[in-house]
């Protein structure tokens, strides 16, 4: 479940945090609690890179659209900072996205052979 933000997915959520803070993980996967949560952030974080790269593009400064006037050439500037932003929020995704991937397969979750074979179950019934 993406985005589990409702009272039930947020004790998840915390539950997921106390299990890492006790310096174990959380279970991997397609989950409610830090997974879903984190994929949420990822999904909202690329949308909004998507939006605002098409705004800039639209506002391009000599191009054709609305950048011919001083306040097309502000938006410009504006969306471009807004966008530098919300790529530094999808890096920590990224980086944190890989990085607990690669954690929780040196902890023994075989979570790379879900993600190139497909599920766990799925990979043991080609067999």
């Amino acid at each position: 479940m993406l985005f589990p933000w409702n009272a039930n997915g947020l004790s998840m959520i915390k539950a997921d945090m106390t299990t890492l803070f006790k310096g174990r993980l959380p279970q991997a996967g397609r989950t409610v609690g830090l997974p879903g949560f984190w994929h949420g952030i990822g999904i909202l974080t690329m949308t909004a890179l998507a939006i605002t790269g098409v705004l800039i593009f639209l506002v391009i400064p000599g191009g054709r659209g609305a950048s011919s006037s001083p306040a097309g050439a502000a938006a410009f500037t504006t969306l471009s900072g807004i966008h530098r932003y919300i790529s530094y929020m999808a890096w920590v995704y990224w980086i944190g996205h890989v990085s607990a991937a690669i954690l929780h397969q040196v902890k023994g979750d075989p979570v790379f052979r879900a993600i190139f074979i497909g599920t766990i179950k799925a990979a043991n019934d080609r067999r």
